[in-house]
Parts: structure tokens; C-alpha cells; sequence
């Protein structure tokens, strides 16, 4: 079984006070079976907390080998990318059609780098999503975020003082 898990940090803050929109995305493969994750923190207030799960398996004329070459934790992870891309961006038209305009099409590029779990770690010391994240964790199903639960019930203990 092969799991792992990337994270994507938004290149624009929506709101002057919010985080920048953070995408967590997981994903999980055995033999011939897999399944996909998303996780937005979106940073906007109005915008809610938003997950989504994706399963895979051969199908019925898909014969498991030519599954296993076909769908690989590479392409399921990219795929579920995509998903969460669209999830976001959905939600904010949804939300604002306007805002949508102004984050999406004017000024410099909305993009999506690809970073390393510091950008996890600050949102979970900011302490603003303690809720979130531990729905992210009752809802997963991928190994390979165990240890990013960890530390974040490490970093949920961590009192940090502001003058």
C-alpha cells in the first residue's frame, strides 16, 4: 500500500486578516483499489471549511493490471488537485461572484505552490481552525497523514502570547 499527502498554499490572502488558502491533499493505493482526499482552509470567513473524498477501482472491463499502470498514487493525486482547485474556486463564485472576478482574473495569477508542511504548522499554531483541522483528521482515511495529526496535537498545546 503506498499513501502520501502534498499541500498547496494559495499565492493571493482573499481576506486582509484571513490566512493564505491552504489545500491539503491525500491520497492512498493498494492493489487495485485507491482513493483521494481534499482538505481547503480557504481563509475566508464566509467560506466554510471544505473536504471532499474520491474513490478509484478497475471497473468491471479494466482488468487490474492494466489498473495498477493506469491509475498510479502520481496521477490520483494530481486528479484530486485538480478537484480541490475547482472546489475552491466554485466556492468563492458561489460565495461572490465578484470576489471570484477579483481573486481569479485581475492582477497577478492565483497559484497554487506546492509546499512543505510549515504552512500546516502555522495554521495550526495560529489556533483560529483547531475545529477544522480535527474534522480533517475524523474524516480521513489516508495513513500518510498520521504523522501531520501529530503534530498537530503537539502544536494545539503550544500557548502563544501577542503584545
Amino acid at each position: 500500500m503506498s499513501s502520501e499527502y502534498k499541500i498547496y498554499r494559495g499565492s493571493k490572502r482573499i481576506e486582509p486578516t484571513g490566512n493564505l488558502p491552504l489545500l491539503v491533499i491525500a491520497a492512498q493505493k493498494d492493489k487495485g483499489t485507491g482513493f483521494s482526499e481534499h482538505y481547503i482552509f480557504p481563509g475566508v470567513a464566509r467560506v466554510p471549511f471544505l473536504r471532499k473524498s474520491t474513490g478509484y477501482g478497475p471497473g468491471r472491463s479494466v482488468s487490474e493490471t492494466d489498473f495498477e499502470q493506469m491509475v498510479t498514487l502520481d496521477a490520483i493525486l494530481a486528479s484530486e488537485f485538480d478537484r480541490a482547485k475547482a472546489h475552491f474556486e466554485n466556492s468563492l463564485f458561489e460565495l461572490d461572484k465578484s470576489l471570484h472576478r477579483h481573486v481569479f482574473w485581475e492582477g497577478h495569477p492565483f497559484e497554487y505552490p506546492l509546499v512543505d508542511d510549515f504552512a500546516f504548522r502555522h495554521l495550526a499554531m495560529a489556533q483560529q481552525h483547531k475545529k477544522e483541522i480535527a474534522e480533517m483528521f475524523a474524516f480521513t482515511n489516508c495513513f500518510a497523514l498520521e504523522p501531520l495529526e501529530k503534530l498537530s496535537k503537539v502544536l494545539a498545546l503550544i500557548h502563544i502570547k501577542s503584545d
